[in-house]
């Protein structure tokens, strides 16, 4: 198989012990801002934390496909990584490919973590970074991606019920970061009081 992230998949195999988390979000939140935001967090505290993160430009503040794509900390935080800025799903197609291609290189060092900007329609179609969430998977390496609530039922059927649902929040990636053993719990938190992580975030 081709490993890019233009190659259509029928990948990833998700499985039981998989730490794959979907931080699904609706129209009022800001997906963009929370991963970024996360992410410099595990950076800061030292983790290896891997991820693309995406903006929106601000000549074009909607949600109308225009975005300018990441990958950090290769690319630190300018926000003009290959082919940013583009404004058509074809354009976009081709940004994350050379993304995908250093991510998949990226990978073979085992980082704590992947963080992902999207599930979105590329990678509903088998395409986009939907290979290398596959390769992750792979290595056991822990991922944390975005889905958008009018994708998710798809998620869902992808991922079989085997991908933790988390809020746009960031409470709620901290408590799934620690709940992997990265960092200790807060002693008043619920997994404490003998609540497991799942049945606190279904």
């Amino acid at each position: 198989m081709t490993e890019h992230a233009g190659a259509r998949s029928d990948r990833p195999k998700f499985h039981g012990d998989c730490d794959v988390a979907a931080m699904v979000y609706g129209p009022g939140d800001n997906p963009d801002a929370v991963l970024t935001g996360f992410l410099r967090h595990l950076l800061g505290l030292g983790f290896d934390a891997l991820g693309v993160v995406q903006r929106r430009r601000p000549d074009h503040p909607g949600f109308d496909g225009t975005a300018e794509f990441t990958l950090v900390p290769d690319d630190g935080w300018r926000g003009d990584a290959n082919g940013a800025g583009k404004s058509n799903m074809a354009a976009c197609g081709t940004a994350l490919q050379g993304i995908g291609a250093r991510l998949s290189l990226a990978l073979k060092r085992r980082p704590d973590v992947v963080i992902l900007n999207r599930y979105g329609s590329l990678e509903a179609a088998g395409a986009g970074l939907l290979d290398v969430l596959a390769q992750a998977i792979d290595r056991d390496i822990p991922v944390l991606i975005a889905v958008p609530e009018a994708l998710f039922p798809h998620w869902l059927a992808r991922a079989e019920g085997l991908a933790v649902k988390l809020r746009p929040d960031r409470p709620s990636l901290d408590a799934w970061w620690h709940s992997l053993g990265n960092s200790p719990l807060d002693a008043t938190s619920d997994a404490v009081s003998g609540a497991t992580f799942c049945e606190r975030f279904k």
